[in-house]
């Protein structure tokens, strides 16, 4: 029974210590994780947001140092695929034009610049009306 409690301690420490490693992992120690928790609280109020005609971010949420928001895209694949190829454009351009838009977003704002300085990341999760996912994107510097 002590060896078990023991080991329970030290896998809940290790836990623990790594959390707080990855919460407060810059010069000034503060607390990443509790700004996306706070940042997200504070951004779901204005939920949904009308980002663009058929373009909504629809959720914001933490955890731990990632806060990550959903963006529903009003339309299907096929209408997503057929309009970019009618801009004589190709899957890859949008996926990096996504991709430089949501960097932009993470870092084009003081508050979520400063959160992805201090160590915190930020996941876009771009998904069709259906529900299918489109593209998941990371940002973790600006």
């Amino acid at each position: 029974m002590r060896s078990l409690f023991t080991a329970m301690l030290l896998v809940f420490g290790f836990e623990v210590s790594a959390n707080n490693q990855l919460c407060v992992n810059n010069i000034l120690k503060h607390d990443v994780c509790a700004e996306a928790q706070r940042i997200a609280a504070d951004e779901q109020k204005a939920l949904p947001y009308k980002m663009a005609e058929r373009v909504q971010i629809i959720s914001l949420s933490a955890s731990l140092n990632v806060l990550s928001q959903g963006i529903k895209l009003l339309y299907d694949r096929a209408f997503f695929e057929n309009a970019i190829m009618q801009q004589g454009r190709s899957l890859d351009d949008m996926k990096k034009q996504m991709f430089e838009s949501s960097t932009q977003i993470a870092c084009g704002t003081d508050v979520t610049k400063a959160f992805v300085d201090m160590g915190g990341h930020m996941r876009f999760l771009y998904e069709f009306a259906n529900g299918e996912v489109l593209y998941e994107f990371y940002v973790s510097s600006c």
